[in-house]
């Protein structure tokens, strides 16, 4: 019979893994200034944003995984209508630019940008 014994004890000084920060939704303004930034406004509820975009107003989702911004940026765009998703226009925009998703009939205008660390928006 195998004795099986409990595993050690975590010390004070080995830090446990946070899983990563949930991606949240903001308002967005974007500059129309050269650069492509995007300003980061006020944080959003998911129907919040879904509600803002069907306005025709901008908004982006934020946080340190890019792919949870993508994912939260598609949910929330779709949820509008078909959607398309778009490369950060770097050459028209700036360099500053977000990658982003639209409406595939254009209509409501408007865009749902996601942060692609180390690319953010500005606050």
């Amino acid at each position: 019979m195998d004795v099986v014994s409990p595993a050690p004890a975590r010390s004070p000084e080995m830090p446990t893994a946070q899983p990563p920060a949930a991606p949240k939704a903001f308002e967005a303004t974007r500059t129309n200034d050269g650069t492509g930034t995007v300003f980061k406004g006020a944080a959003l509820t998911v129907g919040q944003a879904v509600a803002r975009r069907q306005q025709g107003f901008d908004v982006v989702a934020c946080g340190p995984n890019a792919m949870a911004n993508y994912r939260l940026a598609a949910t929330v765009e779709s949820h509008v209508g078909p959607a398309r998703e778009e490369k950060a226009h770097l050459r028209s925009a700036g360099p500053r630019a977000l990658r982003h998703f639209y409406q595939a009939g254009r209509y409501p205008p408007g865009h749902t940008f996601y942060e692609q660390p180390p690319t953010r928006t500005a606050v």
